[in-house]
């Protein structure tokens, strides 16, 4: 493995100056990397975690902090202190859910951003409203705009400040 020609895998084809041959050669290990790492977030078992987010509601997520600490400023400075993260102690001025919790951390961990989630939390009811406006969804991405901006993640911001 050469870790000075940047990411490549056992398999990578590489001419006599150590570079790539073709961006493929750096795409299928980063995809696996990411999507290795996101199962470890979506397969909800306590996975060799060594920290705890609390969401607003009381429901407790196992992370990882080292996988975090290296995505996240923030995460990188409270994790500092200890192994257990209240979201109500940070996130002071909103109530963050489960749900958007759970689409940061997955973006954190696979660097994908994930589609928002069909459910009663983030749907209208109203079958004639456009969705462009209605409450549930507006509430639903301020969530993830907020715990966004508290993690330090501007990348997300971007996206989600709209």
């Amino acid at each position: 493995m050469n870790f000075r020609s940047g990411f490549s895998d056992s398999n990578d084809d590489s001419n006599s100056n150590g570079e790539d041959n073709s961006l493929a050669s750096e795409v299928t290990p980063l995809r696996l990397l990411s999507e290795h790492l996101g199962s470890i977030l979506e397969s909800g078992v306590d996975f060799f975690s060594d920290a705890m987010i609390v969401a607003g509601d009381g429901r407790e997520v196992a992370v990882h902090r080292c996988i975090l600490a290296a995505r996240s400023v923030f995460f990188k400075n409270k994790f500092a202190g200890g192994v257990v993260l209240r979201l109500k102690e940070v996130a002071k001025d909103y109530d963050v859910g489960l749900e958007a919790l759970g689409i940061v951390l997955a973006y954190l961990y696979s660097g994908r951003v994930k589609a928002l989630p069909h459910g009663g939390f983030c749907e209208c009811v109203d079958d004639v409203c456009s969705h462009f406006g209605c409450r549930p969804v507006v509430d639903f991405l301020l969530q993830l705009l907020y715990v966004s901006s508290t993690f330090q993640l501007s990348e997300l911001v971007a996206l989600y400040h709209v």
